[in-house]
């Protein structure tokens, strides 16, 4: 991946600290609170800079608030990014999806409520650490300290220290990144969850 090809397409320096969260923008989302946090890392490492890249429909929504809490040099909004014609069949995430991604340092997932936090598994495939919260649909896809970190759903400033937890140790990070790559493999990949729905429907019709 060409990160400084990639961030450099975005106005995105390419010598500070880069957090990525993707998502509809939905109060259940929990994107206004990943902007209060931001506020707060700026507190806890006034002296270490960082960007967030917000990607997905209605992010430009956030500017009002991103540009009250004095945030609008820390903070890019981007639209949603969906198939491409360089996938060969329909692809979720699409390759420059990934790529964005990729170019990050970390991602962070502030979401309040899920089904199936996707994004969390998506972020750890592609290979950089993941700092999310605990609320129910999301944590179920963290193992808080193995393959991430887990905040306080609904609190910035729990969030913010894990940011910064993540952003001020290397070691962390390799640890995450490290857990993250071996949890996808061994829970999330196609053939696995194939023989998952195998089993199930075998047990269901066995009844």
């Amino acid at each position: 991946v060409d990160r400084m090809g990639i961030r450099k397409a975005h106005g995105i320096p390419d010598n500070v600290f880069t957090y990525i969260t993707v998502g509809r923008n939905h109060p259940k989302k929990g994107f206004h609170v990943l902007i209060k946090a931001l506020a707060e890392l700026k507190l806890i490492l006034p002296n270490d800079p960082f960007h967030c890249m917000f990607v997905g429909r209605d992010m430009n929504q956030l500017k009002p608030q991103a540009k009250a809490l004095g945030l609008d040099e820390s903070v890019t909004f981007m639209d949603e990014i969906g198939a491409s014609s360089e996938d060969g069949t329909y692809e979720m995430p699409s390759a420059p999806l990934i790529r964005l991604y990729r170019s990050a340092d970390a991602c962070v997932y502030p979401s309040l409520l899920e089904a199936h936090a996707h994004i969390n598994i998506e972020a750890m495939a592609s290979g950089i650490p993941v700092i999310s919260t605990d609320a129910r649909g999301v944590r179920e896809t963290i193992d808080d300290g193995f393959n991430g970190l887990l905040a306080t759903a609904g609190d910035p400033k729990s969030l913010a220290e894990k940011m910064a937890e993540v952003q001020m140790n290397s070691t962390i990070r390799a640890h995450l990144v490290k857990n993250g790559l071996t949890s996808v493999r061994n829970k999330y990949d196609w053939p696995i969850i194939v023989r998952m729905f195998e089993s199930l429907y075998m047990d269901l019709t066995a009844e």
